[in-house]
């Protein structure tokens, strides 16, 4: 899982291709404010998927979120603590439709 997420954003070069279609057009107000909200979906999972690795490795202890992260992905569940990270709509629909655009704009 950690090998497909998408490399975490650059806001620099988000705001320059923003501002080459117009920074204040309604769809690129959207798609910054889905930008942010992936951003923090990608840092956590990425960080809870790297904590993991390391916790079964032993190199460093298994805390109460990395267990129920564990659980939750055994049992082909969200943890719970992604689900706390507001999304408008469930994360798998919603990371369907934020990598059609993501691809749209770096495409």
């Amino acid at each position: 899982m950690l090998e497909k997420l998408p490399p975490d954003y650059v806001p620099f070069e988000v705001r320059e291709r923003l501002q080459k279609t117009g920074l204040f057009q309604p769809m690129n107000i959207f798609l910054r404010q889905e930008i942010d909200r992936m951003q923090r979906v990608i840092v956590l999972v990425r960080n809870t998927l790297t904590d993991l690795k390391l916790a079964i490795d032993g190199t460093i202890i298994m805390s109460e979120n990395l267990r129920d992260a564990l659980d939750c992905m055994y049992d082909a569940r969200i943890p719970s603590r992604w689900k706390k990270v507001r999304l408008l709509l469930a994360l798998g629909t919603h990371l369907l439709s934020f990598l059609r655009i993501y691809s749209m704009f770096y495409f």
